[in-house]
C-alpha cells in the first residue's frame, strides 16, 4: 500500500511539474512574440504613408557639411556602446551582460519610436510650444525629401533627423547607471518608451524648435545640457529616489568592478564621440563664442571636462554608480 502511494504522488508530482513547465514555456513564447508582433503592425501601418516627391534643390547642399554631419552622427553613435562598456564594467560580474544590452537596446526601441512619431513630437509643426504635431510627420512622411531644417540649410532633412536620433537614442542610455542591478529588462524597456514620449521628445521640442517654448525664452542650448543631461539626470534621480539604496550601501559590503578596463575603454569612446556630440550641435553658436575669445573655457567645457568626470567617477567604482547616472 505504502509503495503505491508513494507511487501516485510521484504521479502527480510529475504531472504538476509538467504543467508548470508547460505554462512557463507558453508564456515565455507570448513574450517572444510580442515585440514581433508590435514591430509587424508598424510596418504594415507605415504602408499607407507613401514620402512624399518634393526633394529640395540639391544645389544648396554642402558637401563639406554634409560630410561632417555624417563623421558626427558616427561619433554621437559610437557613444552608445562606449556606455555599454563603461556601466557594464562597473556592476557584478553576472549582471555585465544585462547592463550592457539595456544600454543598448535604446538603439532599437528609440529608432522605432523616432520614425513613427518621435521626429513629428520634436521638430514637427508646433502645438502652442508645448509639442511638435504628431502627425506632421508620422512615419518619416515627407523627411527623406523634405526641405533641410532652418538651423541646417546646407545639408539634407533626412540627416539632420538622423543626427537628432542619435542624441534621442543616448539619453534613456545614460539612465542605466542608476537603474542598473534592480530593474527588470521588460521594466526597462517600458521605462525606455514612456520616457521619450512624455519627457524627451517635448523637452526636445522646447529647446530646439524656433517655436519651443525655452527657445522663445532665449534658452541656447549649445550641445544637449537641457535635452539630454538635464532630463536623463533627473530621471536617474528619481530612479535612485525609488529604488533607495543598494543593500551592497546598507551592509557597508564592497562591491568590486567587474572589468576596470571595460570601464576604461569606455570612458575613451565616451570622450571620442564627445567631439561629434559638441562639434556639430549648433556650431554657428560655437563659433561666436570662439571669436568673443572665450576659446580657454570652451576647451575646458568640451574636451576637458567630460573626460576627467568619467575618470574620476571611475575611480569611485561602482559604490557610486547611482550619482554618476545623476550627473
Amino acid at each position: 500500500m505504502c509503495r503505491g502511494k508513494h507511487l501516485h504522488l510521484c504521479q502527480n508530482l510529475l504531472t504538476h511539474t509538467k504543467v508548470q513547465n508547460q505554462t512557463k514555456m507558453s508564456k515565455t513564447a507570448v513574450k517572444q512574440i510580442i515585440p514581433f508582433f508590435v514591430l509587424a503592425i508598424f510596418a504594415i501601418t507605415s504602408l499607407f504613408f507613401s514620402p512624399k516627391e518634393t526633394f529640395a534643390v540639391v544645389a544648396e547642399y554642402n558637401t563639406g557639411d554634409i560630410a561632417w554631419v555624417l563623421m558626427s552622427t558616427a561619433l554621437v553613435f559610437l557613444m552608445t556602446p562606449g556606455l555599454a562598456f563603461f556601466y557594464g564594467g562597473m556592476v557584478n560580474r553576472k549582471n555585465v551582460i544585462s547592463t550592457m544590452i539595456k544600454s543598448v537596446v535604446a538603439a532599437g526601441i528609440v529608432s522605432v519610436l523616432w520614425i513613427v512619431c518621435g521626429y513629428s513630437m520634436s521638430f514637427g509643426t508646433s502645438l502652442g510650444g508645448i509639442i511638435g504635431n504628431p502627425t506632421s510627420h508620422l512615419f518619416y512622411t515627407g523627411v527623406l525629401s523634405g526641405s533641410p531644417w532652418f538651423g541646417g540649410p546646407t545639408i539634407p532633412l533626412s540627416l539632420f533627423s538622423v543626427f537628432q536620433l542619435m542624441f534621442a537614442i543616448i539619453t534613456p542610455a545614460l539612465v542605466v547607471g542608476a537603474l542598473a542591478e534592480r530593474v527588470k529588462f521588460l521594466s526597462y524597456v517600458l521605462f525606455i518608451i514612456l520616457f521619450a514620449m512624455l519627457i524627451y521628445f517635448p523637452v526636445c521640442h522646447w529647446a530646439w524648435h524656433p517655436d519651443g517654448l525655452l527657445f522663445k525664452m532665449g534658452v541656447l542650448d549649445f550641445a544637449g545640457g537641457t535635452v539630454v543631461h538635464i532630463t536623463a539626470g533627473c530621471a536617474a534621480l528619481a530612479g535612485a529616489i525609488v529604488l533607495k539604496r543598494r543593500k551592497s550601501h546598507k551592509e557597508n559590503r564592497e562591491a568590486n568592478p567587474a572589468n576596470v578596463p571595460y570601464v576604461l575603454i569606455g570612458t575613451g569612446l565616451l570622450w571620442f564621440g564627445w567631439f561629434g556630440f559638441n562639434g556639430d550641435l549648433l556650431w554657428e553658436q560655437m563659433l561666436w563664442q570662439l571669436l568673443h575669445l572665450q576659446l580657454p573655457m570652451l576647451l575646458q567645457q568640451r574636451l576637458v571636462f567630460p573626460g576627467c568626470f568619467s575618470i574620476s567617477s571611475e575611480a569611485k567604482s561602482r559604490q557610486y554608480l547611482d550619482s554618476v547616472s545623476v550627473l
